[in-house]
């Protein structure tokens, strides 16, 4: 199971659970992709733990998707 389908499978079990990817693909249709399959932000493994603290503060105040 990839990344796409553990995220379509996780919001179909548990759609309150805000899902943050973590990926090194900078493609914006890989991102659009894993957005679209259910994740509700992402961030680039090479992102700094500000960033990350960011991503994780806009999850757990927000009530919809990230856009791109």
């Amino acid at each position: 199971m990839n990344g796409f389908e553990t995220a379509l499978k996780v919001k179909e079990l548990y759609p309150q659970v805000k899902i943050l990817a973590y990926s090194t693909n900078t493609s914006k249709k890989t991102i659009a992709d894993i957005l679209n399959s259910g994740a509700d932000d992402f961030m680039f493994k090479g992102d700094s733990p500000d960033q990350l603290k960011q991503a994780l503060e806009r999850l757990y105040n927000s009530t919809s998707k990230t856009e791109l």
